[in-house]
Order: structure tokens, then sequence, then C-alpha cells
């Protein structure tokens, strides 16, 4: 009950109307596509392992893609030390 004496009534968010269905479905496709961009990012700081590219920036781009969702492909990625030596084996 609120201050008046009268129930409050919370707002109904679970009601499927076609807006909310385009808000959702929008949202999805920003979603999509920022864990896209994240997931190339992520990709290319592996693979060139810039010398300024840390090991605590490296888990937070991690946790990142987990929480996105995108978390499969991070299996095929070695640890950033690896790719590190790698780079320096190479040139």
């Amino acid at each position: 009950m609120n201050h008046t004496g009268k129930e409050a009534h919370a707002p109904k968010y679970d009601r499927v109307t076609p807006a909310n269905e385009a808000f959702v479905a929008n949202l999805k496709r920003e979603r999509a596509q920022l864990a896209e961009a994240l997931n190339e990012l992520y990709e290319l700081l592996e693979e060139y392992a810039p010398s300024w590219y840390s090991e605590d920036q490296h888990e937070k781009a991690k946790a990142a893609l987990e929480l996105l969702g995108q978390g499969d492909s991070l299996s095929s990625c070695n640890s950033l030390s690896n790719h590190r030596d790698r780079a320096v084996l190479s040139s």
C-alpha cells in the first residue's frame, strides 16, 4: 500500500505488445553487433599481442565476451603470453 492507503500497482512489463517485441528485437540486434565487434577486436589483440596489451586487459575482454555469450570463441585462443612468445619467436 502507498501513502494514500491504496495499493500501489507495479507497471506491467510482462505484456507482450508489438512495441515490446520490436524493442526486444532491436536490443538483440544491437547486442549481437556489439558482441561481433568486441570479438573481432579481441581476436586482433590476441593475434598481434601489442606490448601495451596487459594480462589484465586480456582478462577484462575475455570476461566481457563471456558475458555476451561469445565464450565459445575463446576456447580456440591460447593465453596472452603464448601469443607474445610466438610474436617474439617469429620476429
